[in-house]
């Protein structure tokens, strides 16, 4: 353990994961529709804000594709795995600078890598964004270390642009105006000793220039978009966007965020059906252990080292700050977890330098890091399986299409309830984006347009329905599809 080679783990788990992501993970749902090629956009639709978002780099990557599709979705993927990988060097370069134990480091690092909550991030060739967003967050956190202790008005420079890029790769980066500030109170108050209202005091001058930077940008934003406008102004109540601050939406969403990130628990078992108890049982216990043996390790600092313990406590704090963009939505995706993890990673591998290892620690250490592969695996192979049935759906039911469609207006209707989970396992018409996959067959400037409704009793069967489409058809949530018109 004292000779490993971190670089060579690290290459490993990176060209696995690239060679997973690539070569078996289809596109599904909202892959499907954003971050997409987008021929036909121009330069000043890729760099000025929508109606509900401001993410110029996503339109950017859909202007690439517009002029190369072929390259849709590994481009995508790639953008996010770069991103990911630089985030899992910045954890290896954090922990080799606060811990000192090799093993501990080691640990961290797999917690991170290995963490279920991370593959829907991953994976998604549309959560690129949220990838880098922490990415460039991270590193503006490095920055601002790095500023702080040399004194150096271009590292706080570098700091407030790398801010200001996460969050343009998506909004939540808003947070990281602010955050590593917050970060350096603590390692003043640990590390240099402060006192922690001196700590604060040292640092309140950066807080309020980081609240007016981030003040700046949603100044910029309204300019260029002509008007106030945020995610809830789509007008939809209760959708993914909307703001939602009642106790129990906030309360539901940590719960799902933290117990997602700091857990091992299969939640397929849970979602999918059939249930798998005996799998969700053995996940949930391992994971309860693991955390047991990291609450042990607290008690024990805490009567060693309050200092040491209080910082856990804050960077546990900093942690949920961290996602408070996300737990104020209507709900949050389990992509949302990746911050989460990556704090827990850091957290728990601070706890385990602390502890005295011996064999039984070593057991449920290795317990809960082979509980997480397997989940891993889990995902990854019910995701690849959907994704390969709604590739399958598409090809085969494209070919009875006779003509190519250019302009096209799909019924979308529920006739069976939507079963599933995130982007595991849907139905295939909410797998196939209601009909939008077919764009990857007919050419994605074909226009597509879905209505959702109730029942058949809203579908216009006479010939002269909808004359501005040369194809009209119905796909059903059961699967089924009937072509009116083509």
């Amino acid at each position: 353990m004292k000779n490993f080679k971190f670089r060579w783990i690290f290459l490993i788990y990176a060209m696995f994961l690239t060679f997973s992501v690539i070569y078996f993970i289809y596109p599904v749902c909202d892959d499907l529709y954003y971050a997409q090629p987008q021929p036909g956009k121009t330069l000043s639709q890729v760099f000025m804000p929508g109606q509900i978002m401001w993410r110029p780099f996503d339109r950017l990557v859909e202007y690439i594709l517009g002029y190369f599709p072929s390259l849709f979705p590994n481009l995508n993927h790639v953008i996010d795995l770069t991103g990911h990988f630089i985030s899992c060097a910045v954890l290896y370069f954090l922990l080799k600078n606060f811990v000192r134990d090799k093993k501990s480091i080691l640990i961290g690092c797999l917690l991170f890598w290995l963490s279920p909550a991370i593959v829907h991030t991953v994976t998604n060739s549309d959560f690129f964004n949220q990838c880098l967003a922490f990415t460039a967050g991270i590193l503006s956190g490095v920055l601002f270390f790095k500023a702080k202790l040399t004194n150096k008005k271009i590292y706080f420079t570098l700091w407030m642009i790398s801010a200001f890029l996460s969050t343009l790769f998506k909004e939540n980066g808003i947070v990281w105006f602010v955050m590593p500030v917050v970060f350096y109170v603590v390692y003043d108050y640990v590390i240099l000793n402060k006192k922690f209202f001196d700590a604060i005091k040292g640092n309140i001058f950066y807080i309020i220039l980081g609240l007016l930077v981030a003040l700046l940008y949603f100044a910029i934003r309204f300019a260029l978009l002509g008007k106030i406008a945020l995610g809830n102004s789509i007008g939809v109540e209760g959708s993914a966007y909307s703001v939602n601050l009642t106790m129990k939406n906030i309360l539901k969403n940590y719960t799902s965020i933290i117990g997602g990130s700091i857990t091992a628990i299969d939640n397929l078992a849970l979602f999918l059906k059939p249930r798998n108890w005996t799998i969700l049982i053995i996940s949930g216990v391992i994971s309860v252990i693991f955390l047991v043996l990291l609450l042990t390790g607290l008690i024990k600092i805490f009567r060693n080292s309050k200092k040491l313990f209080v910082s856990i406590i804050l960077i546990f704090f900093c942690a949920m700050l961290i996602v408070v963009p996300y737990v104020i939505m209507g709900h949050v995706r389990e992509a949302n977890g990746y911050e989460f993890a990556y704090i827990f990673a850091f957290i728990s591998s601070l706890i385990l330098s602390k502890i005295k290892w011996n064999y039984k620690i070593l057991l449920i250490i290795v317990s809960f890091l082979v509980c997480m592969i397997f989940v891993d695996c889990h995902k990854f192979i019910t995701l690849s399986r959907y994704g390969f049935e709604i590739e399958e759906f598409i090809q085969e039911h494209s070919k009875y299409f006779k003509n190519k469609p250019s302009k096209v207006f799909v019924y979308s209707i529920q006739d069976v309830s939507e079963e599933g989970f995130s982007i595991y396992s849907h139905s295939i018409q909410h797998g196939s984006s209601w009909g939008l996959a077919f764009k990857k067959i007919w050419g994605w400037d074909t226009e597509i347009v879905v209505k959702q409704i109730k029942n058949y009793s809203e579908i216009n069967f006479s010939s002269d329905a909808l004359p501005e489409y040369d194809t009209v058809f119905i796909f059903a949530n059961s699967g089924k599809l009937n072509i009116l018109r083509n």
